[in-house]
């Protein structure tokens, strides 16, 4: 969960991913309180990803 939350400026996404390989496909959503997607970002935009702990370069 990102802080603080709800952000206004700007907010870097912290993940784990616990698998034995990275996925192909990887997508980080942001969605309103409804569900709404407000923002979509892919797994180009993310930045690299590893197995364990990540950080996304997105802000």
């Amino acid at each position: 969960m990102n802080y603080p939350n709800p952000f206004t400026t700007s907010t870097r996404f912290v993940f784990a991913l616990p698998v034995s390989r990275v996925p192909d496909v990887f997508n980080i959503q942001i969605l309103t309180i409804t569900g709404k997607v407000l923002r979509e970002m892919t797994k180009g935009e993310i930045g690299p990803i590893n197995i364990g702990r990540n950080m996304s370069q997105y802000a």
